[in-house]
């Protein structure tokens, strides 16, 4: 790049010097040209000093005598110029400001009487009744801010006497069962009587002396016959004794030691049958005397233990005295019976209290309300929200009314106090100098015109007075010898060749001096142009510079093209070194990336390399039939993350092969496969977790649980 660069340059060179020759030619002829040309206009300028000497004589005296003629002409058109002098200047506007400021003074005038006619109708509509309610102001406004709250509060009695009738059908249901005759406002006082601990203690002693009754009764009932030991039967014993006798006398009559020791054991055997017997003849009766002694004292307690209760029932009897308790509560006194008491206690002392409430806020309420019917009645309205929110409606209109009335008092004593007479003197002072003004127009102009006629004439008349002011002013600020110049004029005005040439011949003069000023500036603009392209054309680079730059450039080309060659042969070392690199690595990673891409996918069975259309070498994928496909779009995204991971997996195969295992890191690598492919990837992953640690990050729930499904790992959320 830097060669071809040098090479334009070059060209460059070489135009820029050709260009550089024809310059200088062409300065050196427009300085010839510009020579010429202020040879030229030296000429003209001294034709235009002549033309201009011979016009200037007529041209001082002519426009003088023309304007003074005209001044003359203009005098004799106004009779009076002293009067028409004292006319106000803009007189139509000054006239029509005073006839506007009449007729505003009229219609100011009109505007007031009719604004008091209105005032006095404003006045007019604060009426009786709008005082009478203004006598209840403070009753209406004190109501309108608290009628919502008391009818609120209405309301909300209502819904406390409900809570009441709840109440007193709440205590009838209570005391269905508790009370034989059924519940009555007087059992009231009797059962807020009740001293509820003095209750329960005796209950309690009740249910104590019942429960001990029970108790005996029950080790009562179970005093039976204890000694359950038979005694050995008499006859068995008699006839091991005599069995044993005559076994004993065969033995000893035989001489049988055998018989013999059978013998005396028997008879030992029914000896200690009888002494036995004895025994427990003496203990039954020991234990039947036991017996009946305890039963006597379980007795006697027993009888202790129902009076108890017997005087413990009274006790409570006597605690609900007045209240009509059915029998069932009073025969066996329980913790039922309390808790109901005391329930219906809790419940008279809340109605009660309700029934207190509610009586007071009806009271005061009722109090409220006689006063709200009394407003509302004054002015025959509901005693309601819609009726005092109607009567602060008016309350708000007579407010309104009385401070509009107030005010329209005010207004009228301003109208009749000083703008009224200042109106009418405003309109009688603009009448009389509208009527001055008319009479200086009517001395200013001639006799006998209608006023809008004489206003006209008197107009032009003005005119022409200021132009006659205008002009002699201008000719004595242009002419300072104006009174010589009238001498002289006056002395050559009946010879008029004396003043200079002829007025064709002036005339003449003048378009020849036109025409050689526009010559003259056409020629000073041409040596303007003249002038600043030499300067121009002397500013550019000589043919002799531009030859040594190239010299310059041709030096520099040659050391670039030296440092290209060295590069060249940089590039085809290090593209070298690439094709050994990928010599060496790139089989074992392509078949590594081949073997996992196979596995992940069914219609692609490896990856290779290709030579595009430029030579350059690019991935490429190869389908079953043996076609290849670069690894790019329009493949769809999920074989190509499949083709990035085969890598990934091929690659890091290959860095660590007999070395320490790398750890794989990988991030939403399967967010566009579908189940199937992601089933595979999962698999081979998890047969590459057991080789090295991988780590699979992904922000989607649904494929975290889906991974943690295949290879049974544990999700860690971050």
């Amino acid at each position: 790049p830097a060669d071809k660069r040098l090479k334009r340059k070059l060209a460059e060179a070489d135009k820029a010097k050709k260009e550089a020759v024809e310059n200088d030619k062409s300065v050196r002829d427009k300085a010839a040209q510009l020579s010429a040309l202020e040879t030229e206009l030296e000429k003209c300028r001294a034709e235009l000093g002549r033309v201009h000497a011979k016009i200037k004589k007529g041209q001082e005296l002519i426009p003088v005598q023309q304007k003074l003629e005209q001044i003359a002409c203009w005098r004799s058109k106004v009779p009076d110029i002293k009067a028409v002098d004292e006319l106000p200047e803009g007189l139509e506007s000054e006239c029509k400001r005073l006839s506007d400021l009449v007729n505003d003074a009229g219609e100011d005038l009109r505007k007031l009487n009719e604004e008091k006619k209105q005032l006095e109708k404003e006045v007019q509509k604060f009426t009786d009744e709008h005082r009478r309610l203004l006598s209840f102001a403070e009753a209406i406004e004190n109501w309108s801010r608290k009628i919502s709250v008391h009818e609120k509060e209405g309301r909300d009695i209502e819904e406390l006497e409900r809570s009441v009738q709840k109440g007193e059908a709440e205590l009838e249901r209570l005391s269905k069962g508790l009370l034989a005759s059924g519940w009555d406002e007087s059992h009231s006082s009797a059962f807020q009587s009740i001293v509820l601990p003095d209750l329960k203690k005796r209950i309690q002693d009740c249910e104590h002396h019942a429960q001990k009754v029970r108790d005996l009764e029950s080790e009562r009932s179970d005093f039976v016959d204890t000694f359950t030991i038979s005694p050995i039967s008499g006859a068995g014993i008699l006839a091991a004794g005599i069995t044993g006798i005559i076994v004993s006398c065969f033995g000893v009559w035989f001489s049988f030691p055998l018989l013999y020791g059978s013998g005396a054991a028997l008879i030992l055997l029914s000896l200690s049958g009888a002494g036995f017997n004895m025994y427990l003849s003496r203990q039954k009766e020991a234990a039947e005397k036991n017996r009946k002694a305890r039963e006597a004292k379980v007795k006697e307690s027993l009888e202790k233990a129902k009076t108890g209760r017997d005087r413990a029932r009274a006790a409570v009897e006597d605690v609900l005295r007045g209240v009509p308790v059915a029998g069932a509560f009073l025969e066996k006194p329980d913790n039922d019976l309390y808790h109901t008491v005391e329930e219906m206690q809790k419940k008279l002392d809340e109605l009660g209290e309700m029934k207190r409430k509610v009586s007071n806020r009806r009271i005061r309420w009722r109090e409220e309300r006689e006063t709200l019917e009394e407003l509302t009645s004054e002015f025959e309205e509901d005693a309601s929200e819609g009726g005092v929110a109607r009567l602060k409606k008016h309350l708000e209109e007579a407010v309104k009314s009385r401070e509009e009335s107030k005010k329209a008092k005010e207004r009228i004593e301003e109208i009749d106090g000083e703008e009224y007479p200042e109106a009418e003197e405003k309109h009688a002072g603009a009448k009389r100098q509208l009527e001055a003004l008319q009479a200086k127009v009517h001395e200013a102009v001639t006799d006998g015109l209608e006023f809008d006629e004489a206003l006209s004439e008197a107009r032009e008349l003005q005119n022409t007075v200021r132009r006659i002011m205008d002009s002699e002013k201008e000719l004595e600020e242009n002419y300072p010898n104006l009174e010589e110049l009238k001498a002289e004029i006056r002395e050559l005005e009946d010879d008029r060749e004396r003043m200079g040439p002829g007025w064709e011949e002036l005339e003449r003069a003048r378009i020849r001096r036109a025409e050689l000023n526009d010559k003259f500036a056409d020629m000073k603009e041409r040596k303007g142009v003249l002038e600043s392209e030499v300067k121009n054309a002397g500013v550019r680079i000589s043919a002799g510079e531009m030859e040594g730059k190239i010299e310059s450039l041709k030096e520099e080309q040659e050391r670039v093209r030296t440092e290209r060659d060295r590069l060249a042969l940089l590039a085809n070392i290090l593209k070298k070194a690439d094709r050994d690199f990928r010599a060496r690595h790139q089989p074992d990673v392509l078949k590594g990336a081949s073997k996992y891409f196979s596995s992940l996918t069914e219609n692609y069975r490896g990856v290779t390399i290709i030579e595009d259309e430029e030579g350059e070498e690019r991935l490429a994928v190869v389908d079953n039939k043996g076609r290849h496909f670069k690894a790019e779009p329009p493949l769809s995204g999920g074989t190509l993350d499949q083709v990035y991971l085969s890598f990934r997996l091929a690659v890091v195969d290959h860095l660590d092969a007999n070395q320490e295992r790398l750890p794989l890191v990988l991030d939403e690598a399967m967010i566009n496969w579908d189940d199937d492919r992601m089933r595979r990837g999962a698999e081979i992953l998890s047969n590459a977790a057991e080789n090295r640690q991988v780590f699979f990050f992904t922000c989607h729930d649904w494929i975290a649980g889906r991974i943690s499904e295949i290879v049974g790992s544990e999700v860690i959320r971050l």
